[in-house]
């Protein structure tokens, strides 16, 4: 059984609907395999499929309850049950170039075979991954550089326009791919003082992982540790 709390659903979506009822999913049947390994001293795998049988798997749809003025502002989001059949395939390696240099990359694909009350799995990418790089540099500088792949996904909305059969129109909304990058600078003076910047989204790309909620542009963050 897996935890559905308000806590951990507030985690990944920052933009739930206070006061929601949470419901725990039920993995009823869970078949998978895999394998791990390394290939040389520097480098190793992991790699694995899963099937899963799900009752009340979560996905994430917009709120369209009317507020007070009779406007849909759909700005915060519910969450959607439905039972599912999925396929997921992970993978990830590791490759380490000298004591120097690391390399990690991570990939994960999802294939719902079947959502019994739901026409899509909403906001769930079909695949994303991750690359990435760190670098020592004389034990005093480490550089970071990460490259993250978000798939396509959809939102639910409805055309608020038309009535069919006593019901608005579903309109599956596409939210395009996303390739985000990263990067990390710090410099240690000692094992007590150091600086670090980290700068995010460096294509100042203007992307949507939730529906009506574009992601900041380039934005930087910087500061100091003292340990004592």
């Amino acid at each position: 059984v897996e935890q559905n709390t308000y806590r951990n659903t507030g985690f990944e979506n920052y933009f739930i609907a206070p006061g929601l009822d949470m419901v725990n999913t039920n993995h009823r049947k869970v078949v998978y395999g895999g394998i791990k390994g390394t290939i040389s001293t520097n480098t190793s795998y992991n790699v694995k499929a899963m099937y899963s049988e799900l009752q009340d798997a979560h996905f994430y749809v917009n709120d369209t309850t009317e507020n007070v003025d009779l406007l849909r502002l759909q700005n915060k989001f519910n969450v959607a049950s439905s039972n599912a059949q999925l396929l997921t395939v992970f993978g990830e390696a590791s490759v380490r170039a000298g004591e120097k240099l690391h390399f990690r990359l991570k990939g994960n694909y999802n294939y719902y075979i079947e959502i019994k009350d739901e026409e899509k799995a909403w906001h769930v990418p079909a695949y994303h991954g991750s690359i990435g790089a760190n670098y020592n540099l004389q034990n005093k500088i480490y550089i970071s550089a990460d490259i993250f792949v978000i798939g396509e996904r959809y939102a639910k909305t409805f055309d608020f326009t038309q009535l069919v059969n006593g019901k608005r129109p579903i309109i599956e909304k596409k939210l395009n791919a996303v390739v985000d990058a990263n990067l990390g600078v710090e410099y240690r003076y000692n094992k007590a003082f150091s600086l670090f910047l980290n700068i995010n989204n460096i294509a100042n790309q203007k992307y949507y992982r939730w529906n009506n909620y574009q992601m900041q542009g380039i934005n930087f963050m910087g500061g100091l540790t003292y340990s004592f």
